[in-house]
């Protein structure tokens, strides 16, 4: 018999000594378990010719003993004149891991990670972000280590689907674990590791891809990867104007509103490396990455705004040129001593953009007839508006806007633990600091029609910069022969952040006013500048915060007893928060100093049960000093914006609960999470709306009756005994009821949305030796009624259907397709009733023993893909569209290089 020793949370081996019987009792089998901390682990049993056996245990002391009065190994069954077909086995439960077999789904030649990790049951991808059993993944790792900083997307579209052995989904314990002990499940961040293939963990691999299609469709991609057993280096590179699109058969989850809106050019790559010390006594890593793109955006929208006196209509569009650059790069890493475990990060972000735009919004007293999309808004602009047109509108505003903004972060941390000469316990300091500085320079062209004609031509200057400095000190006191741990820790915040909004009316010159400057020229002296500024509505603002924190936490775990093992945990929490903030404003006529002292008790308690968790926390927020200074700001026409002496803060009561099940048998994992918020003395901006003029003049106030609850479900089931067809279901029901206050008369009024939401997307993917095939569908209904009589009940359903298929064809040859279609009912406008259905095609081959793949890709092939975004608050209702990707043929390969080092030829 052979008897192995694991973690239990990510099922790694721990060696252990040679198990022995004693001569004094012969039946019994006793083996030492050199474990360094305590927590919990498996006793894995194996023999030939018997099934494996699993034993779970925890560890709380180092002098504990485990008594098991027997193991039972059954014996295998040889069935006789039998043929049997082996079948790989998609997905494993080891402990609390999850573990995914790549090799048992089948992938398109070229595929990525993302196309992997999307088929695997129980996971849901979408845009980078990753949810397992509707679970948030917080990292993703390789080979159980950091890349690019655990940033999920960059490994997704980088690393290639090919060279991946198996993938864990587990809960990662902190490196500092050797000082501190275990964490407590909640402490613990659920991440994604990614193994790679033996062949591929130490040497060199490479994959080259480049690409070109119709309407001018052009991609390359560089990926190369140097892995050895203590170092990694990686870096990538994408050049690409085909902006961030599903692929055929690899995210069955994509829909249009997942698309990046507008047309891109991106130019974008990064570096990654990693040293370990062999004996894992510190590591160290380096990464940075950097993005160019050039982005044509076009949207209009169309909305209703709820009044009690009669409903207002809004129509606008939108087109923006913008060239964004976006550079980041940071160091880490970390070491232990016996008695400290320290690790440090530090960062620096640069964020630029150029920004060019064309806006015109127009409000009505009445719904236009409209023979395509914002007819009415041509119509005005080109002034060929008819009668009933002119005399429904309210305002019409033209806008041509040039800016230029900058922002530069950096950030550093350093962290210490350090072990008491109490057993069990342990110190913390960690010291932190984060510097910001940001410009903004803006200059727009305004032109409004209302009641009168007016033109404003304005240049805003807003500097900003902000210092913070943490330091957090705590100590914490864990006994493992009473199962409690007990932590204190003092946090001091400072921080000091210096703003400016300088609003400059260049239309006060003559030259200006006529429209002999271009767009984006100041006046040649600073004194001419000075002259035409907007007092009323610049200021210069300094806030310094000083903020002390005391948080105490009592955790009682092993609860109840559970076979051999006990479970359940009981965590108290309890903050006591108090700042000073002092706010130096000067804003016209007014000058003044503002000084706000809070303090705030914010309490929590959690109660964890094998995989049942409930969890209460309240949450006393503090009003922005700003907002309860008496001022006005008009520099927008449209909008005035006012502040109130007398807003209070807002209390937010929080429940949450979920439980989730997992099953081998049947490859099941079922979550089920409800959650319930109740908000007292909320923020809202009470609108009053002038019918004449077209302003709006927002005012916060605070507003009672706000709360939701929520339910969701999360299900993956393989539902035959082959485990070839796997069910997955993500469903959800969420109840908002939404308060605020508007009007059109000056007198507030209270208004109420009652809204229900209802999501559903199912998905059935049967897996076959010659072919994948996939058929799903999601459905979202929105309700929303309420008790004005001027409101209009709507009733929303968003809802998409289709099948996504994968063939091997003899030959070598992979074809991958996707048809699906999108529908929209119950919109307002009637353009926005339609059925979109969007066809992509793949087709690919391998050369060269599998180092080159040619591939051809057809996206949108039918030219029906659209993108609508439907949004509803208790003020109105907006639909919007935006310009997406046309469709598109491409031809592109990829080349793969591997190079294994020398001792492993």
């Amino acid at each position: 018999m052979q008897v192995r020793l694991l973690h239990r949370n990510d099922s790694s081996e721990i060696q252990v000594s040679l198990a022995y019987i004693r001569k004094e009792e012969p039946n019994a089998l006793m083996f030492v378990v050199p474990v360094t901390e305590t927590g919990d682990y498996l006793v894995h049993f194996s023999r030939n010719g018997y099934t494996d056996e699993y034993l779970p245990f925890e560890v709380t002391s180092f002098r504990q003993q485990l008594y098991v009065e027997y193991v039972k190994l059954r014996k295998e069954r040889v069935l006789p004149a039998a043929t049997v077909a082996a079948t790989k086995v998609k997905m494993v439960f080891k402990g609390d891991t999850i573990v995914y077999n790549a090799d048992a789904f089948q992938l398109a030649e070229g595929s990525m990670l993302d196309a992997l990790v999307a088929q695997l049951p129980g996971v849901q991808l979408s845009g980078g972000r990753i949810t397992v059993n509707g679970e948030f993944v917080s990292s993703l790792l390789i080979n159980g280590k950091d890349f690019f900083n655990g940033n999920a997307k960059i490994a997704l579209d980088n690393l290639p689907s090919y060279i991946v052995n198996k993938i864990k989904v587990y809960k990662r314990e902190h490196e500092s674990a050797y000082i501190t002990g275990p964490s407590s499940e909640t402490e613990k961040p659920l991440v994604m590791d990614v193994n790679l293939k033996k062949q591929y963990a130490i040497g060199f691999i490479a994959n080259m891809e480049g690409g070109g299609g119709t309407d001018e469709r052009y991609l390359a991609r560089l990926f190369a990867l140097r892995y050895t057993g203590q170092s990694r280096l990686s870096i990538y590179g994408n050049i690409t104007n085909t902006g961030d699109m599903a692929r055929p058969n690899e995210n069955n989850e994509w829909k249009p509103s997942d698309a990046m809106y507008g047309m891109r050019h991106a130019k974008y790559g990064g570096a990654d490396f990693a040293l370990d010390d062999k004996e894992g006594r510190w590591k160290f890593s380096a990464n940075a990455s950097v993005l160019n793109e050039r982005i044509t955006d076009e949207r209009g929208t169309s909305g209703i705004r709820f009044f009690e006196s009669g409903n207002t209509y809004s129509r606008s569009t939108n087109t923006v040129l913008q060239h964004h650059t976006f550079a980041t790069g940071s160091v880490g890493g970390n070491w232990k001593l016996p008695l400290i475990y320290s690790d440090f990060s530090a960062g620096v972000t640069y964020n630029g953009t150029d920004y060019n735009a064309f806006r015109r919004f127009a409000d009505f007293s009445r719904e236009p007839y409209e023979s395509y999309f914002n007819a009415s808004l041509d119509s005005l602009y080109l002034g060929a508006a008819g009668e009933e047109l002119r005399r429904n509108m309210i305002s019409f505003s033209r806008d041509w806007q040039k800016w230029n903004s900058k922002i530069l972060d950096c950030n550093g941390r350093l962290n210490h633990i350090i072990k008491s000469p109490v057993e069990g316990d342990h110190f913390k300091l960690d010291l932190s600091g984060k510097y910001n500085h940001s410009t903004h320079a803006e200059f727009s062209r305004y032109m409004l029609t209302n009641n009168q004609e007016e033109t404003r031509n304005r240049y805003f200057d807003r500097p900003s910069s902000q210092l913070r400095l943490q330091t957090v000190a705590g100590y914490v006191s864990r006994n493992d022969e009473f199962r409690r741990e007990i932590k204190g820790d003092y946090t001091y915040r400072r921080e000091r952040q210096e703003s400016d909004n300088l609003l400059y009316r260049l239309d006060r010159f003559e030259e200006y006013t006529a429209d002999k400057r271009p767009l984006g020229v100041l006046p040649s002296t600073t004194d001419s500048l000075r002259l035409c500024m907007d007092l009323s509505n610049s200021y210069f603002s300094t806030r310094q915060t000083d903020a002390h924190s005391v948080h105490l936490s009592l955790r009682q775990w092993g609860l109840f007893r559970k076979g051999d093992t006990r479970t359940g945990s009981l965590t108290l929490d309890l903050e006591l928060y108090h700042n000073r903030v002092r706010l130096d404003y000067n804003r016209g006529m007014l000058d003044t100093t503002a000084v706000q002292r809070n303090f705030r008790v914010y309490p929590g308690i959690r109660f964890d049960w094998d995989r049942f968790t409930l969890n209460y926390r309240y949450n006393h927020g503090i009003v922005d000093l700003l907002q309860t200074f008496d001022i006005r700001d008009d520099s927008n026409p449209l909008v005035v914006s006012l502040g109130n002496p007398q807003l209070k803060a807002p209390r937010v009561h929080s429940l949450n609960a979920s439980y989730a099940i997992r099953e081998q048998k049947h490859l099941r994992l079922i979550r089920f999470e409800a959650n319930y918020q109740l908000m007292k003395n909320l923020t809202a901006q009470s609108v009053f709306y002038d019918r004449t003029t077209g302003i709006s003049t927002y005012r916060p106030v605070n507003v009672n009756g706000n709360w939701q609850a929520e339910v969701k479900n999360a299900f993956s089931q393989a539902i035959d005994r082959k485990k070839k067809l796997q069910l997955n279901n993500d469903f959800s029901v969420k109840y908002l009821n939404s308060a605020d206050y508007n009007s059109t008369d000056g007198q507030p009024r209270r208004s109420s949305v009652r809204n229900l939401f209802l999501r559903d997307g199912i998905r059935l993917t049967c897996h076959h030796k010659i072919f994948d095939l996939t058929v799903k569908g999601n459905l979202v209904w929105q309700h929303a009624e309420s008790g004005r009589t001027d409101f209009t009940t709507i009733n929303v359903l968003d809802y998409d259907y289709g099948i996504s298929a994968l063939f091997r064809i003899p030959g070598g040859i992979d074809f991958s397709t996707n048809l699906n279609v999108y529908s929209r009912r119950g919109y307002s406008d009637r353009t926005m009733q339609a059925d979109d259905m969007v066809w992509n095609a793949r087709v690919s081959k391998s050369f060269l023993k599998n180092r080159l793949v040619c591939i051809v890709d057809g996206f949108d092939l039918l030219g029906k893909l659209s993108t609508v975004r439907h949004t509803l608050t208790v003020q109105g209702t907006t639909e919007t569209r935006y310009n997406v990707m046309p469709r598109y043929v491409m031809f592109h390969a990829i080349y793969r290089i591997h190079i294994k080092p020398k001792a492993n030829k």
